[in-house]
């Protein structure tokens, strides 16, 4: 069970993993950025480097790795790094916890995609609530609003086993409740 085709994530709900192209043919380096490229930790002199975490659009869900938007920046500039941290179905949220665990990579840059999509998966914490249609049975943090900042409700389960009995037992929608905005 994953939430978008990637493996369950007690913090994230899921999450992609380091996997070579030829284990897998959309590819993730050993940061678990899209594509084969390997990146230094610290950026190298002259190098400008711009990361960015977010949904589908900012991984190139329907593109190879190749050709996602920042590949095609480090094929136009030799010198620019565009390490890809999106990954499908992520929320805003989603994105912003992943950044806070990947961190900057020393970047010049950080993108956080957004898409309109993402104001309905900021306020889900059980995918199906949301996209009735294709949503697999995954679960998700959220934030909320609290004395002024922003309050990371856990996703809930912290094992993969854990949510698939919920789902089992009919739990799951009850445990989730608080906080769903589409219960």
């Amino acid at each position: 069970m994953r939430g978008a085709t990637t493996p369950f994530d007690a913090e994230l709900g899921w999450v992609e993993l380091p996997s070579p192209p030829e284990a897998n043919p959309r590819g993730f380096n050993s940061l678990a950025a899209r594509g084969p490229r390997e990146y230094a930790s610290a950026c190298p002199a002259g190098v400008l480097r711009g990361v960015s975490f977010g949904d589908s659009f900012t991984f190139g869900a329907e593109v190879p790795w190749d050709a996602s938007w920042q590949a095609q920046l480090e094929a136009l500039e030799p010198s620019w790094e565009a390490p890809n941290f999106g990954v499908n179905g992520y929320g805003t949220d989603q994105a912003l916890l992943r950044f806070r665990r990947v961190g900057t990579l020393d970047a010049d840059i950080v993108c956080i995609g957004l898409m309109l999509d993402n104001i309905g998966r900021n306020v889900n914490r059980y995918k199906p609530c949301f996209a009735t249609l294709h949503g697999s049975p995954a679960a998700k943090p959220r934030f909320v609003l609290a004395t002024g900042a922003l309050e990371v409700v856990p996703m809930g389960f912290e094992s993969e086993r854990e949510l698939l009995d919920a789902i089992l037992d009919g739990s799951v929608a009850r445990r989730l409740r608080e906080h769903e905005f589409w219960a």
